[in-house]
């Protein structure tokens, strides 16, 4: 049709001159509307008078409007493409007529491509006639019309760019390759591709490849590793796809790779950080309870394995802190971990670490015999209480406690052994300390207690006790509240004030969790309409459970309440433990997306726990990661942390994610925080959680 398009002047003089004209333009007419091209006709005005059923019905144009001289051609296109059209007219030309490649607006919103051309009169009226396009072929249109912008970007970029055959071998590398790599491009044209991965990494490059070839395109990022001429490996983040080569008849596959090596590292060294103690360079509590769940794990699938705990801690120690000061207390805790380090690390059946201050734990498995362990305790505090020689010239001996607890059946979790560990130091504590005892139950007496509180839960819960408080996240930059976290409170009838830490286990353990995170969402949609009663828009965040999350319907419960109640899903924000969205990683990227395209917002809270892998961070749709409070008091303790804390700033930033610090309580920690650039901060120095009812009196206008 296209071609034929400059033949309709010289049958418009026909049809003038011939006797048959009328037969003829009525044959004329019917060709035109019976065109599978898309064809519409102007006056001098540019506005469209005629047009056949193919535009009509594609575009969605009515007749009366092209009667009535209602629609000006350009309504039809973008203004880039105004311009390449205007142009077009501007020749008053039809020899001169050049085919062009544009995209022509439908009513329903949606864009066709088409290859077009345009057939002027000299007074400026026209016949547009155009060809729908696929999107490849639309595509490869555009690279072809653009070749030399196209291989200037591919030239100049700092990313990768390649091409492949259908059995992987390399056709193309930009100059970026050789940057990156150190290898000239034609040293690897003509080579398998996988063969540059990484040994570790070439399995999986080869499903994504099969994945392309399939799909069509990579369904999400994937990072691989990509051998460097001196034998090093750059972390690349590779985008691929799949398309036809028409002018060659062959398939390939092209994408691009962006060197992420230097943030690989910082993650690896946040991670590091994250679950080692940077005092004593050993393990931290984190690692620790980590490693402790894999052998709980372990033994719960296997229960004749013999797992104990060991709690030790320095006596008075204290004393040293206030008689040699800071920085020797620190001192003599380095050079004890150094000493666990000597005796234990080359045990592989032993896992020990610090838990902070002058605490340490120990992991035992497959230990010989209760005489064994014993043994190796006595061996251990020997060795640990040998006199310390200081830097400063003093010289200082310490006693140490030790408090030990052994895996049985009776145990649901790893807390519990901690928490049995714990009380048989105690135990030794209170006798003096410089020993050790092995925990029995007559060793606490508050076992009953537990019992007691599980079924208060349940009266709880019918009776309404549950309340919300609510603590304010401060923006340091506006100095405005830019959010508040809904926390917990029970008040017991009888006992006041039951501690979270003391009745969510056992609402976890028992199932009673789920009623309760129901009571929790229904209780901040309240909240949040009490608010906008007073025309206080300002969001609410509310933390999920594990349990809550992956065995209840967490997104249909909060659209249930915040219909009920009239609130809109962007005052609402989700909080979800870093350790649970990594507990199932797949179900938890699915859940979270269901929650984003609802419309609330995402936070990973406790950042910093050493689930945290690159591949997942990248794909979880998060908007906040929360740093976990132990870091911000690292900020005010003196001890390194805030290298930590500027990386996770800085990985937020590239990211595009926003970065909380919680549990910020000091004006050391408040400017330490603010000149790295976390603008966002919660914790006792901006605001305690408050009661809904204080909540509600609040200068919301000095504050939000």
């Amino acid at each position: 049709m296209l071609r034929n398009i400059r033949k309709m002047n010289n049958l418009h003089n026909l049809i003038q001159s011939s006797p048959e004209s009328e037969k003829i333009a009525s044959m004329l007419s019917i060709a035109f509307d019976l065109a599978k091209d898309m064809i519409f006709i102007t006056d001098a005005n540019g506005m469209v008078f005629s047009a056949n059923s193919s535009f009509k019905n594609i575009v969605g144009v009515k007749e009366s409007n092209l009667k009535s001289n209602q629609v000006h051609w350009s309504a039809f296109f973008s203004e880039s493409d105004q311009g390449k059209i205007s142009d077009q007219i501007a020749l008053r030309s039809v020899e001169n007529a050049k085919r062009l490649i544009t995209k022509i607006r439908c009513s329903s919103g949606l864009s066709i491509p088409l290859e077009c051309k345009i057939i002027t009169s000299i007074d400026g009226s026209f016949v547009f006639a155009g060809s729908r396009l696929s999107i490849t072929e639309y595509t490869l249109s555009q690279l072809k019309s653009s070749d030399f912008e196209y291989r200037t970007l591919v030239n100049n970029t700092k990313d990768i760019v390649y091409t492949l055959s259908t059995d992987g071998t390399i056709l193309f590398l930009n100059p970026s390759f050789q940057k990156i790599t150190g290898w000239r491009c034609q040293e690897w044209i003509g080579c398998k591709f996988h063969s540059l991965l990484h040994p570790e990494d070439r399995e999986l490059g080869l499903r994504r490849f099969e994945a392309i070839m399939k799909y069509g395109s990579s369904q999400s990022a994937e990072i691989l590793r990509l051998q460097r001429k001196d034998g090093s490996y750059s972390h690349i983040d590779f985008h691929s796809f799949r398309y036809d080569d028409s002018k060659n008849d062959m398939i390939k596959i092209s994408g691009t790779g962006r060197d992420i090596s230097s943030t690989v590292e910082e993650l690896e060294k946040f991670k590091y950080y994250a679950l080692h103690d940077d005092l004593c360079e050993i393990p931290n509590r984190k690692y620790f309870r980590q490693k402790l769940e894999e052998a709980f794990q372990a033994y719960s699938e296997r229960n004749d394995l013999s797992i104990a705990v060991v709690f030790l801690d320095l006596d008075r120690f204290k004393y040293v802190n206030d008689t040699l000061g800071h920085l020797m207390g620190n001192e003599v805790i380095r050079i004890i971990g150094t000493r666990l380090k000597s005796c234990l690390q080359k045990d592989p059946n032993v896992f020990f670490g610090r838990f902070g201050g002058d605490e340490f734990g120990i992991l035992i498995r497959d230990f010989r015999s209760l005489q064994s362990l014993v043994l190796l305790t006595e061996n251990l505090r020997n060795e640990l209480q040998s006199p310390i020689n200081l830097s400063d010239g003093n010289k200082v001996s310490v006693s140490i406690s030790f408090g030990l607890a052994l895996m049985n059946n009776f145990y649901k979790d790893a807390d519990e052994i901690l928490r049995d560990a714990d009380i048989a130091l105690y135990n030794v504590k209170s006798r003096g300390g410089n020993g050790y005892d092995i925990f029995i139950p007559q060793m606490y007496s508050n076992i009953k207690s537990i019992f007691h509180l599980e079924g208060d839960l349940r009266e709880a819960i019918k009776n309404e006790e549950f309340q919300l408080y609510f603590q304010p996240i401060w923006s340091a930059r506006t100095k405005r509240i830019t959010c508040f976290e809904a926390l917990l409170r029970w008040e017991h009838k009888k006992l006041g004030f039951v501690p979270t830490s003391e009745f969510i286990a056992i609402a976890e353990e028992s199932g009673q969790i789920l009623e309760i995170g129901k009571a929790v969402i229904k209780m901040a949609c309240i909240q949040l309409q009490k608010f906008q009663s007073i025309n206080v828009f300002v969001p609410i965040s509310i933390n999920i459970s594990p349990t809550q999350f992956f065995r209840q319907n967490v997104l249909e419960t909060i659209h249930h309440y915040a219909a009920q109640y009239n609130v809109s899903p962007n005052l609402i924000r989700i909080e979800i433990l870093e350790g649970t969205a990594f507990s199932n990683l797949e179900q938890s990227i699915k859940i979270m997306q269901q929650l984003k395209n609802s419309g609330f917002q995402i936070y990973l809270d406790d950042f910093g726990t050493g689930y945290s892998s690159l591949n997942y961070l990248l794909k979880f749709p998060i908007n906040a990661l929360k740093i976990d409070k132990s870091f911000i008091e690292k900020i005010e303790s003196g001890e390194k942390g805030l290298e930590i804390i500027q990386t996770i700033v800085q990985l937020g930033k590239k990211l595009g994610i926003q970065v909380i610090a919680e549990g910020v309580e000091s004006r050391k920690a408040y400017k330490t925080l603010k000149n790295i650039g976390c603008d966002l901060m919660q914790g006792y120095l901006i605001g305690k959680p408050l009661s809904a009812e204080k909540t509600m009196k609040l200068n919301f206008d000095k504050y939000i």
